[in-house]
Formats: C-alpha cells, sequence, structure tokens
C-alpha cells in the first residue's frame, strides 16, 4: 500500500474514531461507511483510480466506489470537505519530508566531499 494512502487511511481512522479492521470490513453502519467514503474523495482527488481505492477498502470491483462518488446529500458534501481538508494535509506532509530527505542528501553529499 502507497505511503500517501496509508496516511489517508490513518488520518480518517483516528478523526473518525474508526479502526483499520472496522474501515475495511463488509459492516455498512452509517459512520463507518462516512469513513469510507471520505477516504474515496481524497484518494479520487490525489488520482487514485476507482479500482484501485475498491482494492484498498476490499470492495470487489470499482462500482460501489463510483455509487460513492455520485451519492448526493448534505453528509457527502461535508465528507468531500473534510477529504479535501485531509489532501492538504497530506501535500503539506510530503513537502515536508520532500525538505527533510533533500536536507539529508545535501549533508550526506557534503560528508563525501570532505572523506575525498
Amino acid at each position: 500500500m502507497p505511503v500517501m494512502v496509508e496516511y489517508i487511511i490513518d488520518t480518517v481512522c483516528q478523526q473518525s474514531a474508526v479502526t483499520k479492521d472496522l474501515l475495511l470490513s463488509k459492516d455498512r453502519r452509517k459512520f463507518i461507511v462516512d469513513a469510507k467514503q471520505i477516504i474515496i474523495f481524497a484518494l479520487t482527488e490525489i488520482g487514485f483510480t476507482q479500482q484501485f481505492i475498491a482494492e484498498q477498502l476490499n470492495y470487489k470491483d470499482h462500482t460501489t466506489i463510483h455509487h460513492h462518488l455520485k451519492r448526493d446529500c448534505p453528509v457527502s458534501h461535508e465528507n468531500r470537505r473534510r477529504a479535501t481538508r485531509i489532501v492538504k494535509q497530506c501535500d503539506y506532509m510530503a513537502s515536508i519530508e520532500k525538505s527533510r530527505y533533500e536536507s539529508n542528501m545535501e549533508e550526506f553529499l557534503e560528508k563525501v566531499q570532505q572523506i575525498r
């Protein structure tokens, strides 16, 4: 599972008070379905395919993902806003990691130069 997907799933689980096991189960209680929908919106916004998202959430195929994306109700709109916030957090975390990696690489190259 890609790190970004793992981060989004973990974040939604924490914010929704849903365990990962419950999230990946066949349980259809409202609070679990809402958590899944947030993940679906977030992963779609990033650009993952419906088939990939279905595999991550243990769905048979992409049709359930398609249904979540087309569902139109006030809760869906709030879930979409929550997903957008999570994606922004994810982008921010990725930029921090990239900066940390680049600074570590610079330090490493400086040490290599000192050894020579």
